[in-house]
């Protein structure tokens, strides 16, 4: 069946202690869509010129990581300070990549219309270098701009009009890709939050019911977004076909959660329960995948993040979560020494990821309220095992399409 609709839910902005108005929106309707998570951005963030070609412009399409752009959001410095060791390494980036990952980022526009333009402002360069560039270590990243709802859309405001217009940028963004770039090639896809909600979208309309597509999908990575299956099950719900992933090294499959911590998520939380407002059979939940599962690692959970904040109210909800000792270090990337245990549990009707201390590691605080949960760190948490479990898809990919093994 094709993704079934998901309704708008009212938000009424709560103000943060000692934060302005706009971090406030920023924190309690920017990272939410209608029945969808969105990351929040920067108040006033500078548009930055986008070097895009005219060619690219004409098609509709601006690329904000693609081979050869530059500058390239998804390129930057790898080098990495592991806090437990203080060893500092520089890992790899694929040379020679054999897959694609494709890249939707979250709402981070602060324009002041329903959707955003396509100029790349400091705020899509800061999010895409947090979430996606990690994953040049395995393969080529590719990201289109697309005319999201905006933070000023959220909440309710925006219309299915809106978000009717953010779709269709996004599946144009994907569809330029195909023509453009793929040749043939697997992909992985990524996101968070509307990203995720995009991608999900795709997934359902583009590539669930065309079975060459589903052939060339290597993965999906999609934290912070609702994806419906029957309880106990791995395929159904909103995809007919392509399934959530259960074992390490198992590609054409979706890996989807959201996290919270020992704190049991509310019954309005906004994210690991379908949205009682909407019809939904019984037997149907969230799906929840355990990223370390999948890259056959223990359950144990560290986190990588660059060390500059980011350029959105998201440094304001870290500082949060971290009670201000946010991990940082003299290199681009740093690795906390801090691990949490990680594992999907059911619970009180929803299906989520919940983290634990161990040992003395801090208790991370939801931001900004046990609604939101940990969402704002969805993919940094567990970003090590990501690119570890994805490479693992990609190389049993090529092995079962008999494509040769490249650096």
């Amino acid at each position: 069946m094709t993704s079934r609709p998901r309704s708008t839910r009212s938000l009424s902005p709560a103000l943060l202690p000692g934060l302005g108005l706009a971090v406030s929106l920023g924190l309690t309707a920017g990272l939410i869509s209608p029945a969808h998570a969105a990351a929040a951005p920067t108040a006033g963030a500078t548009a930055a010129v986008s070097t895009e070609s005219p060619a690219g412009r004409a098609s509709g399409t601006v690329w904000l990581c693609k081979p050869g752009r530059t500058p390239d959001a998804c390129d930057g410095s790898l080098r990495t300070t592991d806090q437990r060791t203080g060893r500092v390494s520089t890992p790899p980036r694929a040379q020679r990549p054999t897959v694609d990952c494709f890249y939707l980022y979250p709402t981070v526009s602060t324009q002041p219309t329903m959707n955003a333009d396509l100029t790349i402002e400091p705020a899509q360069t800061s999010i895409a270098e947090y979430q996606a560039a990690r994953f040049s270590e395995i393969c080529r990243v590719i990201a289109p701009m697309y005319r999201q709802v905006t933070l000023a859309g959220l909440g309710g405001v925006a219309t299915e009009q809106d978000w009717a217009k953010a779709y269709r940028s996004a599946r144009s963004g994907w569809r330029s890709y195909l023509r453009e770039y793929n040749s043939g090639r697997g992909f992985v896809l990524i996101g968070h939050s509307q990203g995720s909600s995009m991608l999900r979208r795709i997934i359902a309309e583009e590539i669930d019911p065309n079975p060459g597509l589903r052939r060339r999908l290597v993965g999906a990575v999609l934290p912070g977004t609702t994806i419906a299956v029957p309880k106990h099950r791995v395929v159904g719900g909103d995809f007919t076909h392509v399934p959530a992933c259960t074992t390490a090294g198992e590609p054409g499959c979706v890996q989807s959660w959201s996290t919270y911590n020992d704190l049991t998520p509310p019954q309005d939380a906004y994210f690991g329960r379908l949205d009682r407002d909407e019809p939904t059979p019984r037997n149907w939940e969230v799906m929840c995948t355990e990223p370390a599962r999948i890259a056959g690692a223990p359950p144990r959970y560290r986190g990588l993040k660059p060390s500059v904040p980011p350029a959105s109210p998201f440094d304001i909800g870290l500082e949060i979560m971290f009670g201000g000792q946010v991990p940082t270090a003299a290199t681009p990337w740093v690795e906390p020494a801090a691990t949490y245990r990680g594992k999907c549990i059911r619970q009180a009707g929803s299906h989520y990821l919940n983290v634990s201390s161990i040992g003395d590691a801090p208790v991370l605080d939801p931001a900004p309220d046990i609604d939101w949960g940990l969402h704002i760190v969805d993919i940094n948490a567990a970003l090590p095992h990501l690119v570890s479990g994805v490479g693992r898809q990609i190389r049993a990919y090529n092995a079962a399409h008999g494509v040769p093994a490249r650096g």
